[in-house]
């Protein structure tokens, strides 16, 4: 199914049918989503970062199933310069918006994995800075829906946040799946400020 998808999307570029054409010979979003789709299945992310950069050089809008396929194509990619360089295009698009409400305020993990969530988080903090945010809140999840029942990004969050950053921060009080992060501690430290950027892979070129 993968190989044939493949097959099917390069013989229609091959007929003319191409992303940079006439809008009447591009390929539209079913045929990216069903590309994508293959991608993902057979694991082969390289192709999927191509075809994935043909949708957007061709100017077809995602949908809700771009953003899930996006999100699966992002847990196969093993660098984490690629990772955090499609996670920000993705940001920019509009296909992953992990913000909860217009303060962007509490970040939402569930359905990254750990490599996505990282980067999410650290990006994540970066942003709140520049938006001169006071604090951020973050939720890995309860682990609810994972395969044991225990949190799966909480220990890795916490982690990176603790022993990493060495910030201080605390539980949230209405939700147990949320963490508190401080803000103020961020910016008094040019130490913390440098350590985020430099620990962020957005921070460097692919």
């Amino acid at each position: 199914e993968t190989e044939k998808a493949l097959s099917n999307y390069t013989r229609l570029l091959r007929q003319g049918l191409h992303p940079s054409g006439p809008s009447h010979t591009r390929p539209d979003i079913i045929t990216y989503n069903s590309v994508l789709h293959a991608c993902t299945k057979g694991k082969l992310w390289r192709q999927g970062l191509v075809v994935l950069r043909d949708m957007r050089r061709s100017g077809v809008r995602p949908d809700h199933v771009t953003s899930s396929i996006g999100m699966l194509l992002l847990h196969e990619t093993p660098r984490d310069d690629i990772v955090a360089k499609l996670y920000q295009e993705a940001l920019d698009t509009g296909e992953i918006n992990p913000w909860v409400g217009k303060s962007k305020q509490l970040l939402d993990l569930h359905g990254m994995n750990e490599q996505v969530a990282r980067t999410s988080v650290l990006m994540g903090i970066e942003d709140a800075i520049r938006r001169q945010r006071r604090r951020m809140s973050i939720i890995p999840g309860k682990g609810l829906h994972s395969l044991s029942g225990q949190p799966v990004l909480m220990p890795s969050v916490l982690a990176l946040l603790q022993d990493e950053l060495k910030l201080h921060v605390r539980h949230g009080k209405d939700n147990t799946g949320s963490v508190v992060v401080p803000l103020g501690q961020v910016r008094r430290r040019k130490d913390l400020k440098d350590l985020c950027s430099a620990k962020s892979p957005a921070s460097k070129e692919m």
